[in-house]
């Protein structure tokens, strides 16, 4: 895995939409859809499990291939056994080579590149469900895009057990309590795996304060202040630490709390832009926009 500066292949592709589910989710696409080997999909029999995959393939690309998906639904795992992929979530890109694993989460934008001459096969996992986000932060996998697994014996059998219950035909209920079973095994094999090293506790304190000043005016200089570091020093240190900007890391603190209000609550969209600290709610509705690709009122419907 390595880190792209250059986001050029992502940004002059030129691209038409493939897919369009009417809710905001749009997949735009180029290139030969071509892709070799198996393919399952299966919408759950209800209810409807609190976890549960939808999909789940193994791909070979051999052709040049762009996919550009807007506010995607689903996490999206992702697993290179050959070759490379080229992706990018929000302003961050990666080339994930034999060994990785890449998280796509939901509610965001993200870009796929499959280079042409660089046969890349991939072991992909599509999950849903209600339980999902709080269990990816419980797992620390919420702000996780990439690392390194190296893993494909596990991956395979996890992916063997759960393929005979991703497919339109089953009716048995208990279908998706073992589709369910596997995916909550995946995610904790996953969490496992990547265990990261012990978190600086300076980083971890400064973390917590963002997240319970997450409404009201707060400037990061003020941060840096507070805990004796520079400006500068605070922006690197806490992006080395968590991935990005501690300025981002509390815009999507808000974003998230934002969308629990939406989606659980009646509140009027105004009501919660106060709540989150916004003294003028057409500036958190362009916010909101801005990051999620879906005005706050259509993201509420959607999810009704």
């Amino acid at each position: 895995m390595r880190p792209l500066f250059d986001l050029s292949p992502f940004l002059n592709q030129k691209v038409s939409v493939e897919r369009y589910d009417g809710k905001g989710y749009v997949v735009y696409a180029c290139g030969k859809d071509k892709w070799i080997e198996r393919y399952w999909k299966h919408f759950t029999t209800e209810p409807r499990p609190a976890l549960y995959a939808t999909f789940c393939s193994l791909m070979l690309w051999n052709e040049f291939r762009y996919i550009r998906r807007f506010h995607q639904p689903f996490l999206s795992i992702e697993y290179i056994m050959e070759g490379e992929l080229w992706f990018r979530s929000g302003k961050r890109a990666f080339a994930a080579e034999k060994g990785d694993l890449c998280l796509l989460h939901r509610n965001r934008n993200h870009d796929y590149y499959f280079q042409p001459g660089k046969p890349t096969r991939l072991m992909t996992f599509v999950l849903h469900g209600s339980g999902l986000t709080p269990l990816l932060q419980h797992l620390n996998l919420d702000r996780t895009d990439v690392f390194s697994l190296d893993a494909d014996e596990r991956m395979t059998e996890i992916f063997d057990r759960i393929k005979p219950f991703i497919h339109e035909s089953l009716q048995d209920p208990r279908s998706g309590e073992i589709n369910a079973g596997v995916c909550y095994e995946l995610l904790q094999f996953l969490a496992h795996a990547h265990q990261p090293g012990p978190l600086p506790q300076d980083m971890c304190a400064i973390r917590d304060f963002l997240e319970e000043s997450a409404a009201g005016p707060l400037k990061m200089a003020e941060v840096a202040r507070r805990f004796h570091l520079s400006l500068p020093t605070l922006n690197r240190k806490f992006q080395q630490t968590f991935g990005m900007t501690p300025y981002h890391y509390r815009l999507e603190q808000r974003m998230q709390r934002a969308e629990e209000l939406l989606m659980q609550t009646t509140l009027p969209i105004k009501e919660i832009a106060f709540r989150l600290g916004y003294t003028k709610p057409l500036y958190f509705s362009a916010e909101f926009r801005r990051l999620r690709g879906i005005s706050p009122g259509s993201f509420r419907n959607d999810r009704r």
